[in-house]
């Protein structure tokens, strides 16, 4: 079902490649906002104890949540690629997802075959984990692209509000509301290489894996390039910042691998999150 993307970019500018599991990654500057106050003094200026528990409680509220899932996102360069035809039936298929439909407005097959294929799978990996193309009836006809929900509609919309609950967690816990577009990019990754870990079972895994995706990662806590790479970007986009993912050969072996590039300020980036993950021997 899925096709694959190989961008050839020429002229790009790099100003940042993050490859090697040997560089330290450092993590942006926090702030301690942790508030020490002597309670003896509280009770000697207020003459209650009620006042210096009542003080000390308000030194400790949680973290407000700031960020806030966003169903519709996409890559800058993935749109230059692909157009405008397809960017516009990608989020007709979102919406008839999340309305419960069962079709979309698409411009033609080919475009019907991309956006089913490509666009979930870096865009929205929740919707490319539980709907396919209809196994009965036309997939495609007179303007409109049909599929089909592989678990039970109610069903979904819980995963979906879990997989938001696990978006929207990862972005309030690493991010900062002041932080540019490099700071977010830094605080993810630092993030990554602290949660997740390598799925050495499935890459040495001589049968193919159907669920390789970025939801899986998320979910799972593991996974191999393709889904590292896929969740790195899109918890970018959810966070404002331009990115996709992009495939190639490694230089040491020739072994495929895939990896994000980043936009910031009109730069291009490329970020290597698997590499983070502290693994010598991929």
């Amino acid at each position: 079902m899925k096709k694959y993307i190989t961008v050839a970019l020429f002229c790009i500018i790099i100003l940042g490649t993050i490859c090697s599991c040997s560089e330290t990654i450092v993590k942006p500057d926090e702030t301690d906002t942790t508030i020490t106050t002597d309670i003896t003094d509280i009770m000697s200026t207020e003459g209650t104890e009620e006042s210096a528990i009542e003080t000390t409680s308000e030194a400790i509220v949680p973290k407000e949540s700031h960020y806030t899932f966003k169903t519709h996102v996409s890559s800058t360069v993935m749109d230059e690629i692909m157009g405008q035809d397809m960017h516009d039936a990608y989020y007709n298929l979102i919406d008839a997802v999340l309305a419960g439909e069962t079709s979309f407005r698409c411009k033609d097959k080919d475009t019907y075959d991309w956006v089913m294929g490509q666009y979930p799978y870096l865009l929205f990996p929740v919707i490319d984990e539980y709907i396919d193309i209809p196994t009965e009836g036309p997939a495609f006809t007179d303007g409109v692209g049909y599929f089909a929900y592989t678990i039970p509609y109610e069903e979904f919309k819980e995963k979906l509000q879990e997989f938001e609950n696990i978006v929207v967690g990862i972005l309030n816990e690493a991010l900062e509301d002041e932080y540019s577009d490099f700071e977010k990019a830094l605080a993810l990754y630092q993030y990554f290489i602290s949660h997740y870990t390598y799925d050495y079972d499935t890459y040495n895994s001589d049968v193919y894996v159907d669920n390789i995706s970025g939801y899986r990662l998320l979910t799972w806590g593991k996974g191999i390039c393709q889904e590292i790479s896929v969740a790195y970007s899109y918890l970018l986009l959810q966070a404002g910042v331009d990115a996709t993912v992009m495939k190639g050969a490694r230089e040491y072996d020739g072994e495929n691998h895939q990896w994000s590039f980043v936009t910031i300020n009109g730069k291009h980036y490329h970020i290597d999150p698997t590499y983070g993950l502290g693994k010598t021997d991929l």
